[in-house]
């Protein structure tokens, strides 16, 4: 049997093994870095962003162990002064990422007043207007809702980006945002076999020597099952073959002077008008097939047939 090129089977079995690259979420925390990259979200103007749980002046307080890492920054527009020393100017929040999809989560106050909880926000990828979020809070409630998601895109091209994030609009209404984080998804390029729960690639990859070893397994493995089943079919055979030469009578089972196996041979006594399955009877000649003779003058012997060794059968045939 050709066994077939080892290589040619190496690269088949990459063709038709089922594979699927991993999708990685990276969260850049409103004060941590991006874990990858070191990269950190940009406030501007600076000075209008508060790092919330280090601010005591700042009227929202939310609970600290419901955000990332414990943190975040707030920011309030508003078209008058008081807020801050930047009145009727917006205010921004950016961050370079590569990737394919992007969320930004905040906190939401729900109060009207300290704090106002007024959400409006603007959103811009590599400087272009690609959504908003706006929402008045509820009316008579209080507290602050946590880990909101205000944005999300799930449909950009693979590489670097600049997020930013706006708050406010000129001569818009008083807003408050508190930034959490964002998070990006990227592709780390290793591919792995399909799994109910994927799990962050390792940078390590199947070696060729590795390959071959699975090819050559898979080859071993068809050739032992082929093997398995050739003696199974020749056993099947030789057991079929064996119960055939069990029912063929032997030889000497024929000759002069044995003793006549009943039940095998049909004879038909002179004078009778039909043929029947009988036992040998006393005063039949045995004959060799091929050999006719007639040893009686009332008896008319034929060969009832032929078999691969010479065989004696005796069968007598009504006077026609």
């Amino acid at each position: 049997m050709r066994i077939p090129n080892i290589h040619h089977l190496a690269w088949m079995t990459l063709f038709f093994t089922p594979s699927l690259a991993i999708l990685v979420n990276v969260t850049i925390d409103d004060t941590v870095p991006d874990p990858l990259t070191g990269n950190k979200i940009n406030y501007e103007p600076s000075t209008a962003w508060n790092s919330g749980e280090n601010c005591q002046a700042c009227t929202a307080h939310p609970d600290q162990s419901m955000l990332s890492s414990g943190t975040w920054h707030d920011s309030t527009f508003n078209a008058l002064p008081g807020s801050n020393n930047f009145p009727n100017t917006t205010l921004h929040a950016s961050a370079a990422f590569n990737g394919t999809a992007v969320y930004v989560f905040c906190a939401l106050a729900r109060t009207t007043d300290g704090p106002a909880g007024n959400s409006d926000m603007s959103f811009f990828i590599d400087g272009e207007f690609v959504g908003t979020f706006a929402k008045p809070p509820p009316a008579n409630s209080s507290g602050f809702d946590y880990n909101v998601l205000v944005y999300s895109n799930t449909s950009i091209s693979p590489r670097r980006h600049q997020l930013t994030i706006q708050n406010g609009h000129v001569n818009g209404p008083k807003s408050l945002i508190i930034l959490d984080s964002i998070v990006y998804t990227y592709d780390d390029g290793q591919g792995v076999s399909p799994s109910p729960t994927p799990a962050r690639a390792s940078n390590n990859k199947l070696s060729m020597p590795a390959i071959i070893g699975v090819v050559v397994s898979i080859i071993v493995s068809g050739l032992l099952s082929l093997a398995l089943l050739f003696l199974l079919l020749r056993r099947r055979r030789k057991s079929a073959k064996h119960k055939i030469t069990e029912l063929r009578p032997s030889l000497d089972e024929f000759l002069p002077g044995s003793t006549p196996l009943p039940g095998v041979v049909t004879s038909y006594p002179m004078g009778q008008s039909s043929r029947s399955l009988g036992q040998f009877q006393p005063g039949y000649t045995n004959h060799r097939v091929g050999y006719p003779t007639s040893t009686a003058s009332d008896t008319n012997t034929v060969i009832a047939g032929t078999c691969a060794k010479e065989v004696l059968v005796t069968e007598v045939c009504p006077p026609i």
